[in-house]
């Protein structure tokens, strides 16, 4: 999805990485001074996909941050139980929240 000729977003997990990737490279090739600023999620940058996109970024130097906006959870899994802990990067920042609302349900745990 394109919003406004700035702004570029993916339904799939992970999506926007190779999208924003893409982004960079071109305004490198063109000269621009602008930089591309990615969001991804805690568990989207533990995958191959985005660990892909940041080692090209980082071998070309392209003007590019990955911002990786860490709630600990998946839908419903735990981040560090799920992948572990990983190393960071120097194209990376990470932040951390707590969530208020659910990713998923009605934020009530029901046994089938």
């Amino acid at each position: 999805h394109i919003f406004d000729h700035k702004f570029f977003t993916s339904a799939i997990v992970g999506g926007s990485n190779p999208i924003a990737l893409g982004v960079a490279k071109t305004l490198l090739m063109k000269g621009s001074k602008h930089r591309v600023y990615c969001f991804t999620g805690d568990m989207a940058s533990t995958g191959g996909l985005f660990k892909e996109c940041l080692a090209y970024a980082e071998g070309w130097n392209l003007p590019i941050l990955y911002i990786i906006e860490n709630n600990g959870m998946s839908v419903r899994a735990s981040t560090k139980a799920t992948w572990g802990l990983r190393n960071g990067k120097n194209k990376v920042v990470e932040y951390e929240y707590e969530r208020i609302y659910p990713h998923a349900g009605s934020g009530k745990y029901v046994m089938f």
